[in-house]
């Protein structure tokens, strides 16, 4: 090759250099691998606070549960309860308990009836 041939074209390749744009450098790797790290914390602490919102979660259900066993065993007693003071009711309404009580505690008699009371005697000694 002659003289002239090689200096056109290294006058090429220094052309083709200048026009050609040149990469650029998004970041060193120490730069790269720190944003690398930030993403990673980030999507860790996220993963933490949304574990712990669960877990949270699950302990204020159980809490809650637990809580309605109790209210509904509540019920159930209250409505024996409720159940033992309606019979009560009924057996105060009846006509021969009211007149047990009238005779008991009121010393009350029916017409025609005649008391009697029991004498007390002073005992020896």
């Amino acid at each position: 090759m002659s003289k002239r041939a090689e200096r056109k074209i290294v006058d090429l390749n220094q052309r083709l250099e200048k026009e050609t744009p040149k990469k650029v450098k998004t970041g060193s790797s120490k730069s790269r691998f720190f944003w690398r790290r930030v993403v990673v914390g980030i999507f860790l602490a996220y993963s933490v606070i949304v574990v712990g919102s669960f877990v949270h979660q699950t302990v204020k259900m159980n809490q809650l549960e637990k809580e309605i066993s109790s209210v509904q065993n509540k019920i159930k007693a209250v409505e024996m309860s409720n159940t033992k003071l309606k019979e009560e009711i009924k057996l105060l309404q009846t006509d021969e308990y009211i007149e047990r009580r009238a005779r008991e505690e009121l010393n009350l008699v029916k017409p025609g009836e005649k008391v009697v009371i029991p004498a007390v005697g002073k005992k020896k000694q």
